[in-house]
């Protein structure tokens, strides 16, 4: 279970040019964004306590995660938010990433080609399965709407583990780049950890 934690959203970063980082800025405290569009709830939802917040200068974003959560930071543009280390919660995963777009120098046009190109590497193991895709926005506190597309996927994680993913892929407004977040998680415990990740979704902060 240990590569879990290094490899369950590394498929998505290696095939992507990444030149730019997006920039966000988001103020702990501020009314929540909520996404909508797509997607599998699950049926019953969890109001969690989202007591901690990560404003990283770097990748130009805040967002919120609970207090028996911690992050790293698996390379210069992304960040993987966990349960702690020896919990259950360890191995299922939220991760934020930031995208170069084709305008900044990066292999991406749109959503549509991301979200397609991943699909297609998921699609070289026989053993992955599309769950489900489609359109998704995420709406921030001022009403700015997020047009974005989402892929749910299972595949077994080295051949063993049935592992769960939801990902979700954001343009930026200025046409530099994309929000990428996904939710990594062994199948039998998805739904479990689902609304502390629904929640981090709704509490990211983007300026851009």
């Amino acid at each position: 279970m240990k590569i879990l934690k290094t490899v369950l959203l590394t498929i998505f970063i290696t095939a992507i040019a990444v030149v730019a980082l997006l920039y966000w800025i988001g103020s702990k405290g501020q009314k929540s964004a909520a996404p909508s569009g797509g997607g599998i709830t699950p049926p019953t939802e969890e109001k969690v306590k989202l007591s901690n917040t990560l404003k990283d200068d770097e990748l130009g974003f805040s967002i919120a995660y609970p207090a028996d959560w911690e992050y790293t930071r698996s390379n210069a543009w992304t960040v993987v938010f966990s349960g702690k280390q020896g919990t259950e919660a360890y191995y299922s995963t939220v991760n934020v990433q930031s995208i170069a777009s084709k305008q900044a120098g990066g292999k991406y046009g749109t959503t549509e080609e991301a979200i397609e190109d991943l699909k297609q590497q998921f699609l070289t193991d026989p053993q992955a399965k599309i769950i489900e895709e489609g359109t998704s926005t995420l709406t921030k506190a001022d009403g700015t709407k997020y047009e974005g597309r989402y892929l749910i996927v299972t595949y077994l994680l080295e051949g063993k583990q049935l592992t769960k993913q939801d990902q979700r892929i954001f343009p930026r407004k200025d046409g530099l780049g994309f929000y990428a977040w996904a939710y990594t998680s062994p199948e039998d415990q998805y739904d479990k950890y689902f609304p502390i990740a629904k929640s981090m979704l709704e509490a990211i902060n983007l300026s851009k």
